[in-house]
């Protein structure tokens, strides 16, 4: 991590890698249940409807795999608070893609995690006097703003 940067979700990120790797193995045991298969059947000859399933779980194993890999990407970019956005909707969408219930926990906490992490925007806000006041507030109308008399007008 970069000096000055500042952590995303942890624990959303460690669970969006679990679950990544998780995946890569259900589809590397995929790519090893078709090369068993070759191996003792043979690719040339049988049935057509063979060679169709071995395609078929061919192109399962590597969908699978090639999404782990997104997801695993997906949980490092939770990790950096600038990227924990990016990183936690990349993650729910490939878990949803996938059926990845541990993707989907993990952009779930880096989710939780973004809205804990909103930045207040100071704004200046004319008060009576004709000063300005520094006003941070939570966007909420039934909180009280906290206000910080910056020019003018008398010390309070």
């Amino acid at each position: 991590m970069i000096v000055g940067e500042k952590e995303g979700s942890k624990t959303g990120s460690m669970i969006c890698v679990i679950g990544g790797i998780v995946w890569l193995l259900i589809g590397t045991g995929v790519f090893v249940w078709v090369v068993y298969d070759l191996a003792s059947v043979g690719f040339a000859g049988g049935d057509p409807d063979d060679r169709f399933s071995l395609l078929s779980r061919i192109g399962i194993g590597l969908y699978v795999s090639i999404v782990s890999i997104w997801v695993i990407t997906a949980g490092v970019w939770m990790k950096k608070e600038s990227s924990l956005k990016k990183g936690s909707f990349i993650s729910l969408i490939l878990g949803v893609l996938t059926a990845n219930v541990i993707a989907i926990v993990g952009a779930i906490f880096g989710l939780r995690e973004m809205n804990k992490k909103k930045v207040v925007q100071p704004r200046l806000k004319p008060i009576k006097n004709g000063s300005q006041a520094l006003v941070s507030s939570q966007g909420k109308s039934n909180e009280k703003s906290q206000v910080k008399i910056i020019s003018g007008g008398k010390n309070f």
